[in-house]
């Protein structure tokens, strides 16, 4: 039987278990004289539900009465929990406020009828136990029965079907890559990697619905892989598949016959000798769990043969599985492209797939494949629903719904995630649940979803030596090994849900947990436990209200859906629900602009996470320190806090402490105290009553990162030595640093000495260290963990300690080090491979150094490993590199005025950056380097020409250079190219860019077979001398002033050029010969180019001159000879934009010759008087934007009752203007924003027939119709209100 929710509640009522055995609440009831027979009853009523829970939580599936039944089971069990956690809390109260116990309060111990706190326990539990059971004697009404469902406990939830081989490989879209790569590897006669044993196994993993049986399908009936292999077998695991399930599937799929064989051995034996004689493929499709000894055994009868020349598909969600079968190849499934979705979704919702006859279904169809994220599972079941559906509303309904509100019986999208849901263990499930409170799109940071989850309740105390914060990572892990989150694409540290994930989220968690905004339209239930919203959303703050009657809130969770650094102002809404009696465990305020801490958060003993982040927070108030369940506070980014609480000792459960980026002082007194703490971001040492250093000591189980600050306040090396850093085994990364500019040589020395780290630390800098010489133990071998090192700004240290010996080391910065003059071979130390994994190397901002030496005599290669080498602001710096890196990659030189530029010979050298290099007068024969593939000039203002020793002495120079650039060169004024040589140059080129070189005359080099983008900016004095561009396919040219056409030769036998855009070339006539453009531009820009000849004259128009394939077109302030527009011209055109054109005086085009145009601008074009007669035929037009076309007359007809897929209309500037009625605005039924500016004698508007349609209204500067939507009785004031976004203003 599939548990699919059960752990929501059970994990629950085994927290609940466990406190109610505790002393604590034994003694409680004891002392305040309270019947412990309640305890029992409550125990054994929590027992009675147990047993029938599994039953309750699979039928809820499709039985309402069910759900209201456990819905009402959790809210008990939910408030249980809450009143057992305050007496716990009372009882630690106690403990750690011994002197407020007076005499009365110890008399009321021996009285409970004089205790109000143990009379309402008293009274809440027997409520509680009251509605248990009235909970269990609906139980049997409802048919639920102990155990679960009887004699078919272990039988299976169906809730997906059966898989087979056969595919419609015509509804397949965006696979061929992944298809390609992988039957190399199947028809591979080499193994990938060896050391495999048996048959080798290829894994595809992903989330259910991307599409992974799909791709085992295409791979098993492709042509190639047919013919490869002699035998395949394709098997559907389902849940209840064992091993002699499988192992008969694939025994009936080679000997096509029925088994009858019920022994195990018989059935491998056989199956052993069947394949033993055929090279074979078998596909396990739909693995959900197998341990190591399932799949040893399962593989048994594979093993025979030639094994290795057969091969294995798995199928699977989980991570886990790949690794426990040990696939050779594990392909990670990524969801489709958005453009392979639209495909496959208008194939599966539109008649003959032909999307065009339907531009406003195309639309919100669009918005449902946005829905879809690239899922293809659900860009089937989504088409398949509207097909044949021609009803806008209905298409709509669709695209505003959430997975569980689809028709049940015709949608297979929930059950395939809900399987996927079914297969968690218990704590995975209520994790996942969990993170229903993320707003779709939201960026997980993985500590902070752990630091929430413990908030909760929800992980489990550990009874061994792991932390909770352990289960933790091990409980994302696994949610990530099983697709449930994935890698954000923006940044790798960070994680996501799809959004249909995040609906599957929301469905297991129910009324319980509630996201404002998501178009969330479930009804608030008073019982919601988890509030989250976003900050950026007003609809979403407005609904607040809806939460006014909600008592039991447990997390109050604010996001931010935008990256700017702005604060939300902390409305009254918020206060207000904050003040109410929730029993919070988790509270964030982050982001928002308070100065104090609100006076009243309700309930606040319960609390274990507070998130004040960002704010402009001043202060904490002492009763911060009463909170003693406290695991997580955050104040990173607060940067008016400058002090501590005085008594934050008190809390003795604080766990995270983050204080990054705040303006604390000092830690205050005791701090040592605190020995819970796993994490703490800063340590400020005190000068005064605060914490020395020395208090680190007692923080024995810190870990993660740590920077110390303020160690100028450490007296001496003794109160360095007692922070104990050595013997801190978790701490990987720390920063010590000074923040004085008086130094105190010997005592910053002696302090720094003794802050020795564990062995353990991988990452450590030091920073305004004000010694005269770094410790010797910074170059022990010792530290063979340690992988980056950053020394800044050490400015009395004359010399480099032995780093070359750290064993591991990866990356090494040394940044502002004044005194440093000279690198010796100290530096390398004393082992013969020095430096030997160092990977990445930085020297930035050492105005005093000169020299680099080289190692001692007797050592091999320096740097066998280093990557990247980065040399900036070193203005002294004469001294030669070093002379064989043979790894190096990565070079760059920054302003080092001094550097002579020779000498770069580094035979592995990819990417070369030389920047601001005065003493460089010339290049060096950078064309010798046969891995150079991008190079960057800039600022070498002693370069005047570019000769041919920048070439070399072979005879394919710079055969593999792809991009190149040069930039803000003012005295570079030729480059010669030589003669018939050249052509053998640049063979590679495929990006060029040339900026801000103004005497530039020279030619640029003749031919670039394989450029495909070329940059020129600001190049002055440059005229047409143009290279061969055979490949182009962006040009780009921008205040190139001397500039009058390209050259003829240019663009011969190119036919892919797609992008021009051309900026102030005030001297340009024509871009190419007769003003013709290529006929492969797909976009156009030109702006500030008054004398361009664009077009030829639409008398001379003929089919030859058409350009098809241009979808993009924007005119700004060029082309004055223009005087009628030729659409005609553009018969794909997408997006159109004229702006400044002051001679335009029509636009012109014949009918249906705009078929896919949809965005339209038309500005500051004074002359323009017409449209088209009978207006613009586009019928897929969605953006409509004309401003200050002040000559447009009020009388044409612009056709806009034939823009039927108009969605946005922005009118402004039009003096003249008095009514819209001629336009045919009132029959634009899809019309969603509407804004009309500076039109003041404009007085009739058709809203009547608009408003149903309009979600968003803007009339600002109309004076005539703001009176009539704003005065009282109004001619459209009542219709105005019937707008849910409107601004009518002056």
């Amino acid at each position: 039987m599939v548990d699919w929710t059960g752990s929501l509640v059970s994990a629950v009522l085994q927290v609940l278990f466990d406190r109610i055995a505790r002393r604590e609440l034994i003694d409680f009831f004891r002392v305040n004289h309270l019947n412990q027979s309640l305890l029992e009853k409550l125990k054994m009523l929590l027992l009675s539900v147990t047993a029938v829970l599994d039953d309750a939580e699979e039928k809820q599936l499709t039985d309402q009465l069910v759900k209201e039944w456990v819905d009402r089971l959790k809210n008990a069990v939910f408030d249980a929990d809450d009143l057992l956690d305050e007496i716990a809390t009372k009882s630690l109260q106690e403990i750690m406020e011994p002197g407020s116990r007076t005499t009365l309060d110890q008399v009321r111990d021996y009285a409970s009828s004089l205790n109000p706190f143990a009379e309402r326990v008293k009274s809440k539990v027997e409520r509680i136990v009251e509605r248990l059971k009235s909970i269990i004697e609906h139980k049997d009404l409802l048919g639920l029965k102990e155990g679960g469902v009887g004699v078919n406990k272990n039988k299976p939830l169906s809730l997906a079907l059966p898989t087979t081989s056969l595919v419609d490989e015509q509804r397949v879209y965006g696979r061929n890559d992944e298809k390609e790569k992988i039957i190399d590897s199947l028809l591979s006669g080499e193994l990938l990697h060896g050391g495999i044993e048996g048959v080798p196994v290829v894994a595809i993993v992903g989330m259910a619905g991307v599409g992974k049986t799909t791709l085992a399908q295409i791979l098993y009936n492709d042509i190639r892989v047919r013919n490869h292999f002699h035998l395949r077998s394709w098997a559907s695991i389902s849940e209840a598949s064992g091993v002699y399930e499988i192992t008969k599937k694939i025994f009936e799929s080679c000997a096509p016959k029925y088994s009858n064989i019920i022994d195990l051995n018989v059935l491998q034996v056989k199956l052993q000798d069947i394949l033993a004689r055929h090279r074979f493929l078998l596909v396990l499709d739909g693995f959900s769990s197998i341990n190591s000894l399932e799949w040893d055994m399962l593989r048994r009868p594979f093993q025979s043969g030639k094994s290795w020349e057969s091969r294995i598909i798995v199928t699977t969600h989980s991570q886990s599985v790949a690794m426990a079968i040990q696939a050779f190849l594990t392909h990670s499934l990524s969801p489709l492209s958005h453009e392979d979705t639209w495909k496959l979704f208008s194939g599966c919702s539109f008649k003959h797939g032909n999307p065009d006859e339907y531009p406003i279904l195309t639309r919100i169809g669009k918005e449902i494949v946005r829905k879809c994220n690239g899922l293809p599972l659900a860009a089937k079941v989504l088409g398949s629903l509207v097909r044949s559906k021609e009803d806008v509303e209905e298409w709509e309904s669709v695209s505003q719904s959430h997975i569980w509100e689809l028709p049940s019986g015709r949608s297979s999208i929930l059950p395939a995630l809900i399987l996927s849901y079914c297969h968690l263990p218990p704590l995975l499930k209520r994790c996942f649940a969990y993170c229903s409170v993320f707003p779709k799109g939201h960026e997980i940071k993985k500590w902070d979803l752990i630091y929430l989850w413990m908030a909760e309740g929800i992980l489990p105390q550990p009874d061994t030596e792991k932390r909770m914060e352990d289960i933790g990572v091990e409980c994302f892990q696994e949610l990530h090994f099983r697709s449930f989150f994935h890698e954000s694409t923006l940044d790798k540290s960070h994680f996501m849900m799809h959004d249909l994930i995040s609906d599957l989220a929301q469905f297991v968690a129910g009324d319980f947990c509630y996201m404002l905004g998501d178009n969330n339209t479930r009804k608030i239930k008073n019982w919601a436990r988890h509030l989250s919203f976003s900050q950026d959303k007003y609809e979403a703050l407005d609904n607040l209200d809806s939460f006014t009657e909600c008592q039991q809130l447990r997390t109050f969770l604010p996001f931010r859906s935008s990256k700017s650094g702005s604060k939300y102002a902390f409305t009254r809404m918020v206060q207000d629900l904050l003040e109410k009696q929730n029993p919070l465990r988790v509270l964030s305020l982050s982001y928002y602009e308070i100065t104090k801490f609100p006076v009243s958060i309700g309930n606040s003993l319960h609390l274990r996470y507070l998130n004040l982040a960002n704010t402009t927070i001043e202060c904490l108030p002492p009763d911060v320190c009463s909170w003693y369940n406290l695991e997580t506070l955050i104040l990173s980014g607060c940067r008016r806090l400058s002090k501590l609480p005085e008594n934050m000792f008190k809390l003795i459960n604080l766990r995270h402490l983050d204080i990054s980026g705040s303006k604390v002082m000092e830690m205050p007194a005791e701090f040592g105290r605190l020995n819970s703490l796993q994490v703490l971001t800063d340590f400020i040492v005190s000068n005064g009553r605060g914490s020395k250093i020395s208090e680190l000591g007692s923080l024995l189980e810190l870990r993660g990162a740590l920077s110390i600050g303020n160690l100028q306040n450490v007296a001496d090396a003794i109160e360095a030595s007692n922070a104990r850093l050595r013997s801190k085994k978790y701490l990987h990364e720390l920063e010590f640093k000074w923040t004085t500019t008086a130094h105190n040589v010997n005592s910053e020395t002696a302090v720094l000495n003794m802050l020795v780290p564990h062995q353990n630390v991988k990452r450590l800098k030091i920073q305004n260290f004000g010694g005269s010489m770094l410790p010797n133990w910074l170059g022990s071998s010792a530290f063979s963990r340690m992988v980056v090192l950053q020394l800044v700004d050490c400015k009395t240290c004359l010399s480099l300690p032995s780093l070359g010996q750290l064993p591991s080391l990866e990356k090494l910065s040394i940044a502002k080090m004044r005194g440093l003059q000279r690198i010796g071979p100290e530096f390398y130390g004393y082992v013969t491979e020095p430096f030997k994994t160092l990977k990445i190397l930085k020297f930035e901002d050492m105005p005093n150094w000169e020299e680099w030496s080289s190692s001692k005599p007797g050592q091999a290669a320096r740097f066998p490993s280093l990557e990247e080498l980065h040399i900036t602001r070193c203005p002294k710096f004469t001294g030669k590199l070093p002379d064989q890196l043979p790894s190096l990659v990565k070079l760059v030189i920054t302003t080092c005025q001094s550097w002579n530029g020779r000498c770069i010979r580094f035979s592995s050298m990819v990417v070369l950056q030389l920047v601001d290099c005065e003493s460089c007068l010339s290049l060096p024969s950078l064309g010798q380097l046969p891995s150079l593939e991008k190079l960057y000039v800039s600022k070498m203002r002693g370069l005047h020409k570019l000769g041919l020793e920048f070439y070399g002495s072979i005879t394919e120079s710079f055969k593999s250079l792809k991009i190149m650039k040069f930039e803000d060169m003012p005295n570079w004024e030729e480059w010669s190219t030589g003669g018939a040589e050249q052509e053998s140059r640049f063979p590679s080129l495929e990006e060029l860019e040339i900026s801000r070189c103004p005497k530039l005359i020279g030619k640029l080099p003749r031919r670039l077979p394989s450029l495909r983008k070329l940059v020129i900016t600001a190049c002055q004095a440059l005229t047409s001398s143009m290279p061969w561009v055979p490949k182009l396919t962006i040009l780009e040219l921008t205040g190139c002033d001397a500039l009058e056409s390209l050259s003829e030769r240019m663009m011969e036998e190119n036919e892919c050029l797609e992008t021009i855009i051309i900026r102030n070339c005030s001297s340009l006539t024509t871009v190419f010969r007769e003003g013709l453009l290529p006929s492969s531009l797909r976009s156009l820009e030109i702006y500030e180019c008054r004398n361009l000849e664009l077009f030829v004259s639409p008398s001379s128009t003929h089919e030859s001159h058409q350009y098809p394939a241009l979808k993009r077109l924007h005119l700004r302030f060029c082309c004055s000879s223009l005087i009628s527009f030729p659409m005609s011209l553009f018969t794909n055109l997408e997006e159109l934009q004229v702006q400044g054109c002051s001679n335009l005086k029509k636009i012109s085009s014949p009918p249906n010759c705009l078929p896919y145009l949809r965005k339209l601008e038309l500005k500051d074009c004074s002359k323009l008087v017409l449209f088209p007669e009978g207006g613009l035929p586009a019928p897929k037009l969605e953006s409509l934007s004309i401003r200050s076309c002040t000559e447009l007359s009020p009388d044409t007809a612009w056709g806009l009752h034939a823009m039927t897929s108009l969605t946005s209309l922005y009118i402004s500037g039009i003096p003249s203007l008095t009514s819209l009625e001629n336009t045919g605005i009132q029959f634009l039924a899809s019309l969603r924003t509407l804004e009309i500016e500076a039109c003041d004698k404009l007085a009739f508007l058709p809203l009547d027939r608009l408003v149903h349609s309009l979600s968003h209204l803007t009339i600002r500067g109309c004076s005539l119709l703001k009176d009539k939507c704003e005065r009282d009785g109004g001619e459209y004031r009542s219709l105005v209100s019937l707008v849910p976004y409107r601004v009518i203003e002056d």
